[in-house]
Formats: structure tokens, sequence, C-alpha cells
């Protein structure tokens, strides 16, 4: 958070989320980039290296994005990739930093922790990060379930960030800070405070602008 980056978005997502953020991600159809121009728009984003984020949708799908991430790194990007764990690929080896947020009940279709733990346990290098989105009671016994099977590693915990019912942007912000002292609350009555809880800067300034 607060890093300048790239998000590299893929369609196509095996979740269907109730709250879903990004909904033109969801969707196949489109047109089909390989790891050229792939890299080849990151490039005309920015010629610089900086980190490119793989993001989606779900881009742990396609085993085929192994080949831009190994482009990316030898031309000397740091790359990460978000996922919510159901899909485990080889080309996790490459990566700069994994993070997997395993979906909410409030998802409608939540993550198994099982999957979760296979795909948190294929991870060895570079750096990990586990996040879970929360909308509330459930979502956050789901997210200290989540919190046990990864000992003393961080999760972060993020309010959703969908939009619906608010027409100005002041009103988003409100709703998110509220949201974000309402997952506080959760945590202090927990007693677990190795949580660390913070909101999608990018969406808080730019809400679904492209290209920003």
């Amino acid at each position: 958070m607060g890093m300048s980056t790239v998000f590299v978005r893929v369609r196509g997502c095996d979740n269907k989320c109730l709250w879903c953020d990004t909904q033109y991600a969801r969707e196949v159809a489109g047109e089909q980039f390989g790891a050229e121009m792939i890299v080849r728009k990151v490039q005309e984003c920015c010629a610089d290296p900086i980190l490119v984020t793989l993001t989606g949708g779900n881009p742990a799908m396609y085993p085929e994005l192994g080949d831009a991430v190994s482009l990316l790194k030898r031309l000397g990007y740091k790359v990460a990739c978000e996922t919510q764990g159901t899909y485990v690929q080889l080309w996790f080896t490459y990566l700069d930093h994994l993070v997997i947020s395993p979906k909410p009940p409030s998802s409608g279709n939540p993550t198994s922790i099982e999957d979760f733990v296979l795909c948190y346990g294929s991870y060895v290098e570079g750096k990990i990060h586990v996040k879970v989105v929360v909308d509330g009671e459930a979502d956050f016994a789901y997210a200290e379930e989540v919190s046990k099977q990864v000992g003393a590693a961080p999760v972060y915990l993020q309010p959703c960030t969908a939009t619906g019912g608010l027409p100005t942007r002041r009103g988003y912000v409100m709703r998110q800070l509220d949201h974000i002292e309402k997952i506080w609350d959760m945590v202090k009555a927990s007693g677990n405070l190795n949580y660390i809880v913070l909101p999608q800067l990018h969406r808080l300034l730019w809400g679904e602008e492209r290209g920003v």
C-alpha cells in the first residue's frame, strides 16, 4: 500500500463474489495478450522497472502467465500476484510478493481453508501476504480461522469497497472509514492485535478510474 505499481488485470475468475468491485474483469471474453504484449503494455505505463501487480479476476488460473512474469523479472521489474488461493502455479516461485486473499462468507462463495493452506504452503521464496475482506462478524470469524493457519505471519483485514448507493466520493470515503472503525472494534474484542487493518488506497483516491 502506497507503492507505485502497474496493475495487470486478467479476465476470468472462479469466484463470483457478491460484492465484487471489478465486475468487468470477471468475464473471459476479450482481447488475448501474449507475454511480450503484456510487457509492452507495462512499459507503456512505466518504462522504469517498478512493481507490477498481477490481479484480476484471478491470475492464478493461467499457467501461461509464467512467461510474462519471467520476462518482466529479466527486465528488472518486481512482480506481485493477488489471488484467492484456489489455484497454485509453478510461476509463483518467480514472484517477489504473493498476496493470498481467501474469500470470506459474505462473498457468497468462500474459499475453503484447505485450499488456502495448500496455496499458502506452496510459496517458499519472496514475501507472502494474507488479506481477508471483512463485511461483518462472520467474515471476521473466517479471518480468525485463516490466521490460525499462518502462525506469526500478519493477516491484513480490508473493508468491502463496493460503491452501490453512494453517489458521491465523500460518501464512499466516509463509509470506508466507518467500516474500518467497526473492523477495529472486532479486532480489539478478539484480543488478537496482530491484524493489520487497511483500506484499498487506490479505490479511495480514484474509485474505478483506470490508467491513473
